[in-house]
């Protein structure tokens, strides 16, 4: 579970801007939020969800952006020495950050149930600096520190682990992450492993991405298929949101290879057979008149974009419920009702649905779930541009005048939180303008 993630110099995102999950002294809404007691004896409470909210371009979607980043650059073991690294990307309307780094940090609950640190700076070329430390006794510990080769050509760098871990050196090439090292074999360290492995917990979705969208529905058609507790979750959410499905069906599809071309890549071979490795069908009533006679399957490429999203994205949030990880969304509304929207943000507050204190993050549009009845000051968060095009992030928590049961919605709509699209016309559109009017 996240406690706090900060970026600088990533995209739109120029200054330092943190995003808390850290739940403030409010006692409203008690069942948006987890309480998790720290190895020594310490507590800390964090939210259940939060959301993102602001006009198109503002940088919402370059939050979730950046720790998608951040995971990717974590399992990317494929990098060879002299590569450039991929996931930078910095802010480019400003001669003094376009060739800085990249700087990232993390603080999140993790193995053993203890608070953990991970900070991370990098350029195009090197890793400036990746740190871990985690707090078992409620005093920092280092795991280990890694700084870039004084010499600037250096293809390879020295990773040292602290104290408890012997102060051993560990060799990374300058464009990979030492805490990937510890998802291998040749590197084994139990807890930094551990460390590495708990980040399966954390997944981005953006519902405009076809390329994610289809390797989360492979994911979601394997879970369903092999594993009966899912299967009944994903059927029981399925009827609970009232699409007029039944339940929903899997088959595993023949194993007869399909004849390809030869000039397919084998990249192109393996994704097209995993597309079509399991066939899905909502099973619906079928009526003579007003009388059901028996049922009647529909090929689930058949039935709406939402009910397609519904189990693709409702079965990524049963997963996420179950481990008590944390699940970032672009544009959850997305083939959506609004009632939808709300049910699934609801599964987050709920302690029968999440006992395990699971995090959703999301960007939406919809001004309707924007209300005290769902969230709490500190769960609402806006994005804006300034004057030279970098993304401001703030809380509805920073509005003193703000209250608990003020009308989020209305002050929203109102521009009292900012966070506005502000469209003009002047007499360059008035062509436009004539053809709106």
């Amino acid at each position: 579970m996240i406690l706090e993630f900060s970026i600088t110099n990533f995209r739109s995102i120029k200054e330092k801007t943190v995003f808390s999950l850290v739940a403030e002294s409010s006692k409203v809404s008690s069942e948006n939020i987890t309480t998790h007691l720290l190895p020594n004896n310490d507590n800390v409470r964090l939210l259940n969800s939060a959301v993102i909210y602001g006009p198109n371009g503002a940088g919402k979607s370059n939050v979730l952006r950046a720790f998608f980043n951040l995971l990717n650059f974590m399992k990317d073991n494929l990098a060879k020495a002299g590569r450039e690294i991929r996931f930078y990307d910095p802010f480019l309307f400003d001669l003094n950050t376009d060739t800085k780094p990249v700087i990232l940090f993390l603080s999140f609950i993790g193995p053993e149930n203890c608070k953990y640190h991970y900070s991370l700076e990098f350029t195009k070329r090197d890793v400036v600096k990746e740190d871990l430390s985690y707090f078992p006794n409620g005093k920092e510990v280092i795991l280990f520190k890694r700084e870039k080769n004084e010499d600037a050509e250096s293809l390879t760098h020295i990773g040292k682990l602290g104290n408890s871990l012997k102060n051993k050196e560990i060799k990374v090439f300058h464009n990979r992450l030492l805490l990937s090292k510890f998802g291998e074999e040749d590197a084994t360290e139990e807890i930094l492993t551990k460390v590495f492995v708990h980040f399966d917990k954390y997944a981005v979705v953006n519902s405009h991405a076809p390329s994610s969208i289809s390797r989360l529905k492979n994911e979601i058609n394997q879970l369903f298929h092999d594993e009966t507790v899912f299967n009944n979750k994903l059927n029981d959410l399925i009827r609970r949101s009232d699409i007029k499905i039944k339940k929903v069906e899997i088959q595993e599809n023949s194993n007869r290879e399909s004849p390809f071309p030869d000039e397919i890549p084998e990249s192109m071979r393996n994704r097209l057979v995993n597309e079509n490795k399991h066939s899905l069908f909502g099973i619906h009533d079928l009526y003579k008149g007003k009388n059901i006679l028996s049922e009647r399957a529909l090929p689930f490429r058949d039935e709406s974009k939402g009910t397609n999203s519904l189990f693709i994205l409702g079965g990524k949030i049963l997963e996420v419920l179950s481990v008590g990880g944390t699940l970032f969304v672009d544009e959850l509304e997305t083939s959506f009702h609004p009632e939808l929207s709300r049910m699934l943000v609801e599964l987050f507050h709920s302690k029968d649905s999440n006992p395990n204190g699971a995090q959703l993050i999301f960007t939406t549009h919809d001004i309707t779930l924007l209300s005290k009845s769902l969230f709490r000051k500190d769960q609402i968060w806006f994005t804006e541009k300034d004057d030279s095009g970098s993304t401001e992030l703030y809380s509805a928590q920073d509005f003193k005048e703000a209250r608990e049961d003020t009308p989020f919605d209305r002050w929203y709509m109102a521009g009292r939180f900012g966070a506005l699209p502000f469209i003009t016309f002047d007499d360059n559109s008035s062509s436009l303008k004539n053809n709106v009017s």
